[in-house]
């Protein structure tokens, strides 16, 4: 809570400072209730911040069709503060003729304003058609992972930044293929 709020005791703080940094704070998503109250002390006032936890774990399903893979089952999973304080924790799993995992734990660090450490992976599991004159001549399985491990900021969902360390693998095999390709 003190990195987020960017406020430093003992500290002369002006009320639209204050709001910026509750604001900040609440924008962050790992609360659902800010309150704060300034209380008489023998040298001057003490701010008194109130915080409500956003924990807990959200789970959604959906169903998805598309003309290439057909249908598929989609299973999501979220939770805040759950696996620690300031902590996110989600995984997606597309279940179907393409399959796919991805998760994510990231971890506000408390060193410095919105910057936290984030790892992630993703697997799939896909295919890819060959097509001659629009017959289908072939299939070719592919499978990907991807894992990484970053230092980012945390301001929100729709931009942040970050830097670290990912990994790739791929692999492509013929799943079915005429004898005459010789693979």
């Amino acid at each position: 809570v003190l990195a987020e709020l960017d406020v430093r005791p003992p500290a002369l703080v002006t009320v639209d400072e204050l709001e910026r940094s509750v604001n900040r704070l609440y924008s962050s998503g790992f609360f659902t209730e800010i309150s704060y109250r300034f209380e008489k002390t023998p040298p001057g006032r003490k701010l008194v911040i109130v915080v409500r936890e956003n924990s807990g774990v959200l789970l959604n399903t959906g169903l998805r069709y598309d003309t290439q893979w057909g249908p598929s089952l989609l299973l999501n999973a979220s939770a805040k503060n759950v696996f620690g304080h300031a902590s996110r924790f989600e995984f997606d799993l597309l279940l179907g003729d393409r399959k796919g995992f991805t998760g994510e734990y990231a971890l506000h660090t408390g060193i410095k304003r919105s910057v936290g450490i984030r790892a992630d992976v993703d697997i799939i599991d896909d295919h890819i058609d060959e097509y001659d004159l629009g017959e289908r001549v072939s299939r070719w399985r592919t499978q990907s992972t991807r894992g990484g491990f970053l230092l980012e900021t945390l301001h929100s969902r729709v931009f942040s930044a970050a830097g670290g360390i990912n990994m790739e693998w791929y692999r492509t095999s013929p799943a079915d293929a005429p004898a005459e390709i010789g693979l």
